[in-house]
């Protein structure tokens, strides 16, 4: 997949999975196939908008040090609400 990040290469490649996994009637593991593609998705649009961890506070009460989901759900939705990607 040229010119995409990382990240964004992988949330196309869980997205893919989750597709596959759907048609082969594998609810569950589509399901959560497609929870990690949004993630990173949701994690790539943070980085983007010159995001990191340590911008937010993490479960321990200290800056975050990777992207924990509670962040990322939280941050994405102040930082993209009303908007279109």
């Amino acid at each position: 997949m040229d010119g995409l990040s990382p990240r964004r290469t992988l949330a196309v490649e869980l997205l893919s999975d989750a597709k596959a996994l759907l048609a082969a009637g594998s609810l569950r593991s589509a399901m959560s196939r497609a929870y990690y593609a949004v993630y990173h998705g949701c994690v790539e649009a943070l980085e983007h908008s010159g995001y990191s961890p340590g911008h937010f506070r993490g479960r321990s009460g200290f800056p975050a040090t990777r992207w924990e989901h509670g962040i990322v759900r939280l941050e994405f939705h102040r930082e993209h609400r009303g908007s279109r990607l």
